[in-house]
């Protein structure tokens, strides 16, 4: 627990001391330091995180067996063949770790470096919410975000195509992803309160009668039927259900800034719209756990939109409080969460391969 509270004093000291870092040469030199500390503490780790042993076992089993073997192998397609690969480079599975959480803390920076107003508290954001757990816990599914992340990015600045690849790439690392090609169809949209409490409206009632929709949900990702009679299929499980109140409220506050007239949200409606569906997601992963997967996807972008709608606040002292509000209240959700909900995310104790 204390490396996960040090990383964050130390990327908040660092962000002062480069302080104002939202452009040039000190905004790029607090991205460089931060993928440089997120990347030694989950790549250098041992065994920690859910599913880490499982890939470790898998890596020295693609060392071991031949392309024509491991390609048969339960995992999507894109991720065999990246082991495959990575194997050939190195026989250590520790190389798999190392490589894979600098790829997707890289593409977490960057996304954060293009999109947020306030970058250097997205990135705190990024570690207090849990992203950076959940991605040690769900390595595998942390490689398909990355790479929406930069999907995202192309769509933003219109280059469809590559969109397109880095979705369908992701897609191949973990089916969840085919999730991510509704922005294609909400990129031009605009997002009212009236949506916004619709798709909530909609999402609240669907968890109360979600047994009545399983079928329909099945029909649409069959892959996940193993999961019907799992724990993870469980609902109404306490982790679920503090996360989607949490997100409720954010998107509320954020909402009323709106209303009120402080200023206009001027963060993207799409990015707006796309935490909403990650609090749709949410609130349905209430009814099911397997659910909290499709919402990490939408959710992540909370980190902008959060960020951004600070600048919307025009007096200085009412925007600071609120500033050192966020910081503290997600700071001690992430403590709280760390030290008495330690399986929640499993990078609790923290060993690491180095000391």
């Amino acid at each position: 627990m204390l490396y996960y509270i040090i990383i964050v004093i130390l990327l908040s000291m660092i962000g002062l001391l480069l302080y104002p870092l939202e452009k040039g040469i000190r905004k790029r030199v607090f991205g460089i330091y931060s993928v440089i500390i997120l990347t030694f503490i989950a790549g250098f780790r041992e065994s920690v995180g859910g599913d880490t042993s499982n890939y470790i076992s898998f890596y020295n089993y693609v060392i071991s067996s031949s392309f024509l073997d491991i390609i048969k192998y339960n995992y999507e397609k894109g991720f065999i063949i990246y082991c495959y690969i990575l194997s050939r480079i190195s026989k250590n599975p520790q190389f798999l770790i190392l490589i894979s959480s600098f790829i997707i803390n890289i593409s977490v920076i960057i996304f954060l470096y293009k999109n947020s107003k306030y970058f250097a508290f997205s990135i705190i954001l990024y570690i207090n919410l849990t992203y950076f757990y959940s991605f040690m816990n769900l390595m595998r599914f942390g490689l398909s975000v990355a790479l929406i992340l930069q999907a995202y990015n192309y769509l933003k600045s219109n280059n469809y195509k590559i969109y397109f690849i880095f979705t369908l790439l992701a897609i191949l690392f973990h089916n969840s992803a085919i999730i991510f090609l509704i922005t294609w169809f909400f990129r031009k949209k605009t997002f009212s309160n009236y949506y916004f409490s619709l798709i909530i409206i909609i999402s609240i009632l669907i968890t109360i009668y979600f047994h009545s929709f399983e079928n329909i949900a099945f029909a649409l990702f069959p892959m996940y039927k193993i999961y019907k009679n799992n724990i993870f299929f469980q609902g109404f499980r306490p982790a679920n259900i503090i996360m989607a109140i949490m997100y409720l409220i954010i998107l509320i506050i954020i909402r009323l800034i709106s209303k009120n007239k402080i200023n206009k949200i001027d963060s993207d409606d799409l990015e707006m719209f796309l935490f909403t569906i990650g609090e749709s997601f949410s609130i349905l992963a209430i009814a099911s756990t397997i659910i909290g997967r499709f919402s990490l996807i939408f959710l992540i972008f909370g980190l902008i939109v959060i960020s951004n709608s600070f600048k919307n606040i025009k007096n200085k002292i009412n925007r600071i409080t609120f500033i050192y509000t966020i910081y503290i209240v997600s700071f001690a959700y992430n403590i709280i969460i760390i030290y008495y909900r330690p399986e929640w995310f499993l990078v609790t104790p923290y060993r690491n391969v180095l000391f």
